[in-house]
């Protein structure tokens, strides 16, 4: 993961755990299932990084591999081909146009998945204030619930991309930090 991308992800894992302090300090007899929507929430914003990863690095790929020009160097080659040539051109050409779809659909999956993972930051900061203003309680939860609603599709997508590795088979989950005594 790059620099960039971890630094991010480390900032969303502090918040979490700010919620999560708050969620162990503020005695909510829903405070586990709320801690645990938080932790669902870190999980799928590190596999919306690693897929995001994978597909940012096909369009980059896509960049330097200049399909469109093939294409139109072919189709010249095959209206001037004929026969057994001709076949094999066209071949070549449906499965470059088979490629540029591809290609196109790794462009818009990347601009969805920065989309998604801008609001689920924005989501846990909302949950984070709602912890720190009301201490926790049906705001915080149904701000929770609604992270997961909102994420559903994307964070399936996610989790069954095989462009995605799948790095929280270690990840441990976010625990309230331990409280000090005097």
């Amino acid at each position: 993961m790059a620099p960039a991308d971890r630094q991010v992800h480390t900032r969303l894992e502090e918040r979490c755990r700010e919620i999560t302090d708050r969620l162990a300090s503020g005695g909510d007899p829903l405070a586990d299932t709320h801690a645990a929507a938080v932790n669902r929430a870190a999980q799928m914003h590190l596999r919306l990084l690693t897929a995001r990863i994978g597909v940012r690095r096909l369009v980059e790929e896509a960049c330097d591999d200049d399909v469109s020009g093939r294409i139109a160097q072919l189709t010249q080659r095959r209206d001037a081909a004929d026969g057994e040539l001709r076949t094999s051109i066209e071949g070549q050409l449906a499965i470059l146009e088979q490629r540029r779809a591809h290609q196109l659909r790794a462009q818009q999956r990347l601009q969805l998945l920065d989309a998604d993972l801008e609001r689920l930051r924005q989501q846990v900061e909302l949950a984070r204030e709602q912890a720190l203003l009301a201490g926790g309680g049906d705001g915080l939860g149904r701000s929770l619930d609604l992270l997961g609603a909102e994420l559903g599709d994307t964070g399936r997508w996610a989790f069954d991309s095989t462009l995605a590795a799948d790095p929280l088979a270690a990840t441990p989950a976010i625990r309230p930090r331990a409280r000090e005594t005097a």
